[in-house]
């Protein structure tokens, strides 16, 4: 039986897991897995869409590149130099595929992303309030420079005040939804939503006002990390 890339079984195993260990909106992990001997394709499952808290499908699309570069990392891992396809975002269809470019190696530091996969949980705590050391703030930059993207640091107060602004009114149309509500109870297990956000609380405390209580501190949540749902299988 050929399998996609060359992999063995247990290589197609590990490298299926990675990308189904990887981060999502309330973990609902929205992708499935079709494969022929050329190519391991990726597809957005629209039945684990979040309409209340996702309306326009963004953060089902960011959960699937955070699938495909738990993919990637882990194909180069098994020794294959992953080409990587991405197709225009629908219902029907793939999303991405990765097929082989040869024999390959990962770089130093996409082996230290690649091993840092199953150590990844989710933390749904308030920030801490201490400062981004310099040195993190470079490699989240750097981090974003290697995919092709851009983090920018902003420390303008001005800036940070219409953030957390921003952050706040978000937080209360969204506590005043009762689909976001819904979706919230049954993708995280508990009822109701977080009581405050954090940017209240630190604006309360900027003002010198007695804060309120805090919010509960949610576990961390690796359920069903390992699933794989596999849309099809032609090989």
């Amino acid at each position: 039986m050929d399998l996609p890339l060359g992999l063995t079984l247990i290589q197609l195993d590990t490298v299926l897991t990675a990308a189904g260990r990887a981060p999502s909106l309330h973990n609902s992990q929205p992708w499935k897995f079709s494969m022929t001997t050329a190519s391991i394709q990726l597809h957005a499952d629209h039945s684990r869409a979040l309409p209340g808290t996702d309306p326009d499908g963004r953060e089902m699309l960011l959960s699937c590149g955070a699938a495909l570069l738990n993919l990637r990392l882990a194909v180069g891992r098994a020794g294959v130099a992953a080409r990587v396809t991405l197709f225009p975002a629908g219902v029907d269809g793939p999303i991405a595929s990765i097929e082989s470019d040869g024999v390959g190696r990962l770089s130093p530091e996409s082996a230290e992303l690649e091993r840092a996969i199953v150590h990844r949980r989710t933390n749904r705590r308030p920030f801490l309030e201490t400062d981004i050391e310099p040195m993190h703030r470079r490699q989240l930059v750097r981090a974003a420079q290697l995919e092709g993207a851009t983090a920018e640091i902003i420390d303008d107060p001005a800036r940070l005040a219409s953030l957390r602004q921003w952050s706040a009114d978000a937080h209360h149309l969204q506590m005043a939804d009762p689909l976001w509500l819904q979706e919230w109870k049954n993708w995280t297990g508990r009822v109701g939503g977080p009581t405050e956000c954090h940017c209240d609380r630190r604006a309360r405390r900027q003002q010198r006002t007695i804060p309120g209580p805090s919010v509960t501190s949610a576990q961390q949540d690796d359920r069903n990390a390992c699933q794989i749902r596999t849309l099809s299988s032609n090989l």
